[in-house]
């Protein structure tokens, strides 16, 4: 799998399972969008990002809706500031790229791409079990360190002080 496509995705899902933060840090709305390609495609035009649309019908009393990707700046700024309105059928653009997707995934391909992420899940947990090992090692390293530093304390007479007795120095 080319490593591009691959960042890319992983870009993705890490947005989309992120929590969403409005603009002033309260709760915003969700990053999950349910068009494919939302946030991964670039207008070939200017290079801003393309936008998910979707457009309602009404023919002979019937609905039909139909979902586009349109060039963000001309959407936004509109046609007077951005001339060009290129629209991309969504069922078209998406269709052709999920085919294309479909025939480069071999199950040779498949299961690279599978023992790829189980070598990297697995190193990420051996990567968490030896941080969670070192840190045990640390707490018991520290109450054996605090109980010698008690029973010292004992032995010659001092023994813990209580809050009560703590005096403040300045």
């Amino acid at each position: 799998m080319d490593t591009e496509l691959w960042d890319a995705v992983r870009a993705r899902l890490a947005e989309v399972n992120a929590p969403a933060v409005g603009h002033r840090g309260g709760p915003g709305t969700a990053a999950y969008s349910p068009y494919l390609l939302s946030g991964l495609l670039r207008c070939g035009v200017c290079g801003a990002r393309m936008h998910a649309q979707t457009v309602t019908r009404r023919k002979r009393g019937q609905s039909y809706a139909y979902g586009f990707y349109v060039c963000g700046f001309a959407k936004d700024k509109g046609p007077s500031v951005w001339p060009h309105r290129t629209w991309y059928r969504r069922d078209r653009l998406e269709g052709s790229i999920l085919s294309r997707f479909r025939k480069a995934m071999t199950p040779e391909r498949i299961e690279t791409v599978a023992r790829t992420v189980n070598a990297h899940l697995d190193a990420a947990v051996r990567q968490r079990q030896t941080r969670l090992s070192g840190l045990k090692s640390e707490v018991l390293r520290l109450e054996t360190e605090a109980a010698r530093n008690s029973s010292a304390q004992n032995r010659s007479g001092r023994g813990a002080r209580s809050p009560n007795t703590w005096t403040a120095t300045r």
